[in-house]
């Protein structure tokens, strides 16, 4: 429901459409539902999978990327916020404000990102940085390779360019694997991928913006199912309250009913443990 609040946005201002990269059945009558398309791709590794969807992203008209989560809120007035680097063509930018929401009881906590690069969530790439991620091919390595790109040891896989792939094919080094997809952004990894992917984009020579905004306008919503649970002892102890407000009637009602049902589930595990 947020994708579609976002989507009939400002439409003479903003042009945004949604894209999903799905791993069950199950989620295929919802992009239906909202018009979302979608590919199917298997969830682990969530790097392979993130790199086959950005894939077929790619092959479609745009000018940027905002990355979003299946648990991920964000407010249309982000995007008022990013209209400004969007006119002058920034390329890597975002903002380091968040709340971070448990999805059970709303206890919410506000943190914000230091460094260089911010979370994945709210993350804004330009079609054309994207564009030096595509080209490559995943490999098995039969000897320790080097590239500009990567180190793959013996009998492990990667990723390597198109160019070093046929030169290391050559001499008998590598050989190409059944995964056909031609994007390298994120690493074959479960976790740590905002970081495993900054850190590529930066060694393209590109720099994160941090673009200030006047309040909050990004919320991850855990529940005791995500890899990276609800921390109560982070950041800022925030009322979400306010940030509620600013979505649909159908999004509040949606979380609630949510909260509901997640609360029934946690005291149904305590009481069988």
């Amino acid at each position: 429901m947020g994708l579609k609040r976002l989507m009939e946005y400002d439409k003479k201002r903003f042009q945004c459409s949604a894209f999903a990269v799905i791993s069950e059945d199950s989620m295929i009558p919802l992009c239906k539902k909202y018009g979302i398309e979608y590919t199917m791709y298997p969830n682990e590794p969530v790097g392979l999978k993130k790199n086959a969807g950005l894939s077929e992203v790619l092959k479609k008209d745009f000018d940027y990327l905002i990355e979003l989560g299946s648990d991920d809120l964000i407010l249309n007035s982000l995007l008022d916020c990013y209209e400004p680097a969007m006119k002058r063509g920034a390329e890597f930018f975002g903002t380091r404000d968040l709340y971070l929401v448990d999805a059970t009881d709303a206890n919410c906590r506000q943190i914000q990102f230091d460094g260089e690069a911010a979370q994945g969530l709210g993350r804004v790439l330009s079609k054309r940085l994207l564009m030096n991620f595509k080209g490559f091919v995943h490999v098995l390595s039969h000897t320790a390779v080097i590239s500009d790109e990567s180190v793959i040891s013996q009998g492990h896989t990667g990723f390597l360019d198109e160019k070093t792939v046929k030169a290391y094919e050559g001499c008998g080094w590598v050989e190409r694997t059944e995964v056909k997809v031609d994007v390298h952004l994120w690493d074959m990894i479960n976790r740590g991928l905002d970081n495993n992917s900054a850190g590529r984009i930066m060694r393209k020579g590109y720099k994160f913006e941090a673009i200030e905004t006047p309040e909050v306008m990004l919320a991850d919503i855990k529940s005791d199912e995500n890899i990276w649970g609800f921390n109560h002892e982070i950041g800022e102890k925030k009322d979400f309250s306010s940030f509620l407000e600013k979505l649909s009637p159908k999004e509040r009602s949606k979380f609630f009913e949510n909260m509901k049902v997640l609360k029934a589930k946690r005291i149904e595990c305590a009481q069988s443990a």
